[in-house]
């Protein structure tokens, strides 16, 4: 009778180290599911390859080249073979940015507008600019040959982190590199993020020291 959550908490309460996947057919659980620090979130239907690429994902399998390098850490920035990725439009940038802070999971279009435009209530004209967006991001992905890193599972939009070499990811699995409290400093949904890296990073100096 307990929900996936809450068996969630339980599991984290009693190994801290459990690597936990979520596949379901609800997508409004992914923000909850991160904030247990998931390792992954499968929407149904899910297919062999979806679950394999999670356990190769936990085992450290890299397989997959590496096409864009992310800086969450202090600004948020995004490179491809070592030049800043041109972005038309700063919302475009932020549209990625958001997708990188949830790690991999699925986003409806419901989701994303919320983050991006949190004081405007026009959801018709909020989508459409979205669509825009979207599109946007496809392209400036495809310039650089990077249009694998977005994926569009219906009805979410998701990053294939195994695709990017990225400072807050890799904090995420091995406590490096270090945090010193900035996190994607000029978006406001990251605060809730940035609070959970920091308390993050005072439990591993307690640990060093």
């Amino acid at each position: 009778g307990m929900g996936g959550l809450s068996l969630a908490e339980k599991i984290i309460a009693l190994c801290a180290e459990c690597k936990i996947v979520f596949c379901t057919g609800y997508e409004e659980y992914a923000i909850p599911a991160f904030k247990l620090h998931a390792s992954g979130y499968l929407m149904k239907p899910i297919s062999a390859e979806d679950v394999q690429g999670e356990i190769d994902n936990i085992k450290g399998i890299r397989q997959k080249t590496k096409l864009l390098t992310v800086k969450c850490f202090g600004n948020f920035e995004v490179y491809a073979k070592n030049e800043a990725l041109a972005f038309k439009r700063l919302k475009t940038k932020e549209l990625f940015a958001f997708l990188v802070d949830r790690n991999g999971a699925g986003m409806t279009a419901k989701q994303i507008c919320a983050a991006l435009f949190p004081d405007d209530m026009d959801d018709n004209k909020n989508a459409s600019y979205l669509r825009q967006l979207v599109m946007d991001l496809k392209n400036t992905l495809k310039a650089v040959g990077a249009e694998n890193v977005l994926r569009h599972e219906t009805p979410c939009y998701r990053i294939d982190v195994s695709r990017v070499e990225c400072d807050y990811i890799s904090y995420l699995e091995t406590g490096k590199p270090e945090f010193y409290g900035e996190y994607m400093m000029q978006y406001s949904f990251a605060e809730v993020t940035n609070a959970e890296l920091f308390a993050k990073y005072q439990k591993l100096s307690k640990n060093v020291f």
